[in-house]
């Protein structure tokens, strides 16, 4: 599955007091009022996992989900370099299957994502809300204005290191593997966040969690039959990356054409039914019916439905490219991710770019 988080940063109102409206506008004030309230309750009813996990009222399953984040957490810091602090040693249970739902959107014949800039943070490509019905509002008005708007329920929660977050139990869900792959993840953007560039931030951090994965295999003896399957599941889910991508850059040409709007919209149309038929075919074909990606066919696709991909993937096997050019040293590996981040965003896309055009085969084969 395409998987999205939320970025949450409560800094203006918790640090000042009171924000007159002609300072942010005051939609922004009222979002982060909305943020705020509902990342403060989340602080509120943390406890930490140990509390749990000695609990005679813990369902055993999620005892050992609980371990299982707490043997992550220490190989992230103590084999990878990842921040050493409180984050996901504490537990919060929701009675809700989402914590967040993140809103997408962009133009009927443009895949670059409507962005919504706030002071300290920089820009951003999506939007959060810790109510679906605010969520599903906010993409009503975008619609209304000619958007493409997609609503996603999110499982994953950060705060880029702000705070200690704590583990969820919409987070707990996930299969063993992803769920140490997502303390990986989420770890890795505290390590670092480079203001105003998503895809430069997300495929770095996937990056990672693909290594700490594959540490992580190796590190609890994983059984050989464990580890053909998981990558196997690597093999599919970057097959099906590959094809909306794909589909992405067939969208791109038709956009960048000279046609006039009701043909674009035609070929548009074309193009995304035609994605349906190229998945199954590919499902069935290769994946002998695996069923696992029909979920997400089951609704709309439009320009909004592709950001996640491009966001989470684009830049991936050029940061696991320079990882293997360290030898899997991740402090140096870090080292110089941080410089590249300190370029113009122009030039470090172009240097991810040649990064791509020179060695991608090699990370494809590993």
């Amino acid at each position: 599955m395409v998987k999205t988080k939320f970025r949450l940063f409560i800094v203006i109102l918790l640090m000042v007091p009171i924000i007159a409206c002609s300072l942010i506008g005051c939609e922004t004030l009222k979002y982060y009022g909305h943020v705020s309230k509902g990342h403060l309750s989340l602080i509120n009813a943390r406890e930490p996992i140990d509390n749990f996990i000695d609990s005679e009222e813990t369902d055993e399953k999620v005892k050992q989900k609980l371990r299982l984040v707490k043997e992550a957490r220490h190989l992230a810091s103590d084999i990878m370099g990842l921040p050493k602090n409180d984050s996901y040693l504490s537990y919060v249970e929701l009675e809700r299957d989402h914590v967040i739902w993140n809103v997408f959107a962009a133009p009927e014949f443009d895949l670059s994502p409507y962005t919504r800039c706030f002071p300290f943070v920089g820009c951003l490509s999506y939007q959060g809300y810790f109510s679906k019905t605010l969520a599903e509002n906010k993409a009503a008005k975008l619609s209304g204005k000619g958007y493409d708007t997609y609503v996603g329920g999110v499982t994953a929660y950060s705060t880029l290191g702000w705070f200690d977050d704590p583990m969820l139990s919409t987070m707990i869900r996930r299969n063993d593997l992803s769920l140490v792959g997502l303390i990986f993840h989420e770890l890795a953007h505290q390590h670092l966040y480079i203001q105003d560039d998503t895809a430069f931030n997300e495929s770095f951090a996937t990056a990672v969690e693909l290594e700490g994965i594959r540490i992580w295999l190796e590190k609890t003896g994983a059984h050989q039959e464990d580890y053909q399957n998981y990558q196997v599941r690597r093999q599919r889910h970057r097959q099906f990356i590959r094809l909306l991508l794909d589909k992405r850059e067939q969208l791109e040409t038709i956009y960048a054409s000279n046609i006039d709007e009701a043909a674009m919209r035609q070929q548009k149309d074309q193009a995304l039914q035609s994605l349906h038929q190229e998945f199954y075919a590919l499902r069935d074909a290769k994946w002998n019916g695996y069923s696992g990606y029909d979920r997400w066919f089951d609704k709309p696709i439009n320009n909004a439905r592709l950001i996640p991909v491009s966001l989470y993937h684009d830049w991936v096997p050029a940061f696991q490219i320079l990882l293997k050019k360290h030898n899997y040293h991740y402090e140096a590996f870090y080292t110089e991710v941080r410089e590249l981040g300190k370029k113009p965003k122009e030039e470090r896309i172009n240097i991810l770019k040649a990064l791509l055009t020179s060695q991608v085969s090699e990370v494809e084969s590993r």
